[in-house]
């Protein structure tokens, strides 16, 4: 996948994407030009740093797939009251998400001014921008970008583990500390006691590039998109059966269907999406179309923004064989260190991949929900819950296919598959070192 799609429509034009149209990338010099400098927000006086006051006017919320509210977490780094680090979070471990290995490709120094900001209003010397081994690509640009700044001493670089577990931000902590990058139970969480035990800013590249605009716009600019609850726009990798794949803007708020039509509208009849990843929810588009891109309104059908990502599955897929696919994948990423990861994904996985081609008793269906009731929230991450998450998706929304699996076999789209699934990872990477 690559390329991004500008915003279109709704009242509003690019911002994170804004000056990407051609398909450049932004030296600091076209930077500057499409965005202009930091503006300085030192005229607000108020009880805390003009940073943070902006940031909880403006609402915004983490887009790494949790949805936080980055003021609650800059102002618990703030109260640690001790030398705080920064981290982006570059690692993008979702294997079809895309939002922020382009904005580290194409725009870095919005992602970079954003973290500088922070790291000004929190007092913290040293930002680490953390990327997963294997993306060259982004390393050149962000490297690129560090030497152009006249803050580049502030900048660190740092290659990890390319596995999905290991840009969990405890993950992240404990290898930038020097241990594997392997999820830990919290409380402690990273914001209190991080990166060499110091409380730690970390959030993924698409929040720092938010930031790096409310520094420049302030929070009223910010909040003249989006939702009363959900302000600003967020980034959309769109995949699958589309016209035109890739990463698109658009505001909170807007319909699914208005988004697919950015990545050039559904290319097939499909069967199903697949929103917020590989640990996200399936739905039918019929159900997903109206739906607009709002925490709220998702919750109330079980479905969430996650990673920001929409899989358009065409017509011509078995949906059980994708999920058997993700469920196995997913128990090959986990970190092995707990009962539920270790013993109950493997075991959920086999048995989804024996209903996907028929290799079935009569007894599975209460197999796989006994077992998602023993890994759910029982491990020592979220890792188990989101591969939960993904199965009961599949499953209910899809009893019709179930059915047909358990009383006929296996359909005929059962033998392939469609959506990328990466290799198991071998070398240092395999011991998350």
């Amino acid at each position: 996948m690559s390329g991004a799609t500008a915003l279109a429509g709704v009242g509003t034009g690019p911002r994170l994407l804004a000056g990407l149209g051609n398909g450049q990338r932004l030296d600091l010099a076209a930077h500057l030009e499409v965005h202009g400098p930091v503006t300085s927000l030192r005229t607000r006086r108020r009880a805390e740093h003009p940073l943070i006051e902006a940031i909880a006017e403006a609402g915004v919320r983490g887009r790494g797939g949790a949805g936080f509210p980055t003021a609650s977490k800059l102002r618990a780094v703030k109260a640690a009251g001790r030398r705080p680090v920064v981290v982006i979070n570059g690692s993008e471990g979702e294997p079809l998400s895309q939002k922020d290995t382009l904005l580290l490709l194409r725009t870095p120094h919005l992602v970079l001014d954003g973290a500088a900001a922070v790291a000004e209003a929190l007092g913290a010397k040293e930002v680490v921008v953390y990327l997963h081994r294997g993306r060259e690509a982004v390393e050149r640009s962000v490297q690129a970008a560090i030497r152009e700044r006249d803050d580049a001493s502030l900048f660190t670089l740092v290659a990890g583990p390319a596995r999905y577990v290991a840009g969990e931000s405890s993950a992240v902590a404990n290898f930038l500390s020097g241990g594997p990058a392997i999820p830990t139970t919290t409380p402690p969480r990273v914001s209190e006691r991080g990166v060499g035990g110091r409380p730690t800013m970390l959030s993924n590249a698409e929040t720092y590039a938010h930031i790096g605009l409310v520094a420049r716009h302030g929070p009223e600019w910010f909040r003249t998109v989006g939702t009363a609850s959900e302000p600003g726009t967020l980034l959309l990798t769109i995949t699958g059966a589309v016209q035109a794949p890739g990463v698109v803007e658009v505001p909170f708020g807007t319909l699914i269907s208005t988004a697919l039509e950015l990545a050039g509208g559904v290319s097939d009849a499909s069967v199903g999406y697949l929103l917020g990843g590989y640990a996200g929810t399936w739905m039918r588009p019929e159900i997903a179309n109206d739906l607009a891109l709002a925490s709220m309104v998702m919750r109330e059908r079980r479905a969430g923004i996650g990673v920001g990502l929409i899989a358009v599955l065409p017509q011509a897929a078995c949906v059980l064989a994708e999920t058997a696919n993700i469920m196995r994948w997913l128990a090959n990423e986990s970190a092995r260190q707990c009962g539920p990861c270790l013993n109950g994904l493997p075991a959920i996985a086999e048995a989804t991949e024996a209903l996907a081609t028929g290799r079935v008793d009569e007894f599975v269906l209460g197999k796989l929900e006994r077992w998602a009731r023993m890994v759910e929230g029982r491990g020592s991450c979220h890792h188990p819950g989101g591969a939960v998450q993904t199965l009961r998706s599949a499953l209910d929304t899809f009893a019709d296919h179930t059915n047909q699996h358990l009383m006929s076999g296996p359909c005929s789209q059962a033998h392939r598959t469609w959506l990328a699934i990466p290799a198991v990872p071998t070398g240092p990477d395999a011991d998350f070192r």
